[in-house]
């Protein structure tokens, strides 16, 4: 029993195994935009289940919208919840994050994204660098700290 936890735990640790196709798992869900539309791209994302009354969260948002554009203002940050959208919305409002041109929010289902990515919790945050998911982070971690995942 004790060698199955283990080897769970091992292998939600990081990119490997599904992670490793981050991308194509994450494009195959049903997932609704939110956040207004725009073109921001970057070759570094960080993708983060969370939730908006998740402390954690709103602590880590807070984070990337203090430092969006001086610290953060190459990287795309895409916010995805299983909530309500109106939720959302009101959300986006509240923490001002409408005029945030590097975040997105997005909409999905609660099965499908724990269908296709099994124990993740919030914030769940996952690094990518050119296409490829280099870190996960299950929890809450300083935004600094996964930026820190990026090649210079």
């Amino acid at each position: 029993m004790h060698f199955r936890i283990f080897i769970i735990i091992l292998s939600l640790s990081s990119c490997q195994q599904n992670e490793s196709d981050f991308l194509k798992n994450i494009n195959s869900l049903s997932l609704i935009q939110v956040s207004k539309s725009n073109d921001f791209n970057s070759d570094k994302t960080i993708y983060t289940f969370f939730n908006t009354t998740c402390h954690y969260c709103q602590i880590e948002i807070k984070e990337i919208k203090d430092n969006s554009e001086l610290e953060f203002r190459d990287i795309s940050f895409i916010l995805i919840s299983d909530e309500n959208i109106e939720v959302l919305k009101e959300f986006m409002k509240s923490e001002n994050l409408v005029q945030v041109n590097n975040i997105k929010i997005y909409k999905c289902d609660e099965f499908e994204f724990f269908q296709t990515f099994p124990a993740s919790k919030t914030p769940t945050s996952w690094v990518i660098e050119n296409n490829k998911c280099i870190y996960r982070e299950l929890g809450w971690a300083p935004v600094k700290k996964l930026l820190s995942k990026f090649k210079e």
